[in-house]
């Protein structure tokens, strides 16, 4: 297990972008987070301070990566906003949520995905 963990934080070196880990009801985690390590770990800087990040704010400062949530089986209203068609051009990335609640072996899987240029 810790190999494979091993091989899922080595990722080659890209240049560092912005991302936006923008959760239901425009929820984001700032710095010093669990989402803040991931995030690290995987090239990224962290373009949240933390708190809801309405969608108009998001669109009049867009990171260059949005990092959202897997498509929940039920859809929300709570998740409705994720979808949204004002978000298409944004260059996307999903992981499933369960990968950033808490830390463990899948927290290696989520900072391998995100990781890809």
């Amino acid at each position: 297990m810790l190999a494979a963990m091993d091989a899922d934080l080595t990722h080659p070196a890209v240049p560092r972008r912005r991302a936006l880990l923008w959760g239901a009801r425009g929820w984001t985690s700032g710095p010093g987070t669990f989402t803040d390590a991931v995030l690290t770990a995987a090239g990224l800087d962290n373009a949240a301070r933390g708190g809801v990040v309405g969608i108009e704010a998001l669109l009049a400062h867009p990171p260059e990566l949005l990092i959202t949530a897997a498509a929940p089986r039920t859809p929300s209203m709570a998740t409705d906003l994720l979808r949204h068609p004002a978000l298409s051009t944004l260059p996307r990335r999903s992981v499933p949520p369960a990968w950033l609640l808490c830390a463990g072996p899948w927290s290696a899987r989520a900072v391998r995905v995100l990781a890809v240029p």
